[in-house]
């Protein structure tokens, strides 16, 4: 997805491992219902961030990953936080999980880019 606004082209590209160190991300559960699983997520960075899809690593070894969608996708402009809720996820059987988001760059190792 390219961004149209003067100067270089803007890309979407996923944050790099420093970039997501820079997310402040808080998950779990409500004490009260073991299966929604909450998360809020505030971007320190300079431009929005997107955030798509959470991977649940469980704590049986032979399991598969499961991948649930963020419905909507979480945009979170820069300074600001998003909170989220997922149904469906079984505090009992979650070892794991992460989440990748994505920013709009002018190059891959770049900045996340601020919009106008």
């Amino acid at each position: 997805m390219s961004w149209f606004r003067p100067g270089p082209p803007l890309t979407e590209y996923a944050l790099t491992s420093q970039e997501t160190a820079r997310l402040g991300r808080q998950a779990g559960w409500p004490a009260d219902d073991p299966t929604t699983w909450m998360i809020s997520v505030r971007n320190a960075l300079p431009g929005p961030v997107t955030c798509r899809e959470v991977q649940f690593f469980q704590k049986n070894p032979d399991a598969q990953v499961r991948v649930k969608v963020l419905q909507p996708p979480l945009y979170i402009p820069a300074g600001q936080s998003r909170n989220s809720l997922l149904p469906d996820v079984r505090k009992n059987e979650i070892r794991d999980w992460s989440m990748q988001c994505f920013c709009l760059k002018q190059a891959r190792e770049g900045p996340c880019e601020k919009l106008p």
